[in-house]
């Protein structure tokens, strides 16, 4: 994986700074700067780091757990899970 695939660790933050936001990254410079987001999508946006990082947790726990499939959660429910993994990772 080149610099240009790797995600930009956590934590994000978003700042405002007069008419734009910015959201930085893990000590680095901007990673995005925009005009026009809305305040819950800076934040959406800010928490997905933290967002994949627990769903790969659970994905890993709960999928892993044998019986699983008896506990209200399905191989597709584990399925979906890990194909949205993927969507963020590569």
């Amino acid at each position: 994986m080149n610099d240009e695939t790797k995600h930009t660790p956590g934590p994000w933050r978003w700042i405002y700074t007069g008419d734009t936001h910015r959201l930085i990254g893990s000590g680095g410079p901007p990673i995005v700067t925009a005009l026009s987001v809305k305040e819950r999508d800076a934040r959406l946006i800010a928490a997905a780091p933290d967002l994949l990082a627990e769903l790969q947790k659970l994905v890993g726990i709960i999928c892993s757990m044998p019986g699983f499939e008896e506990r209200d959660v399905t191989i597709e429910d584990c399925d979906a899970a890990k194909a949205v993994i993927a969507k963020g990772t590569q």
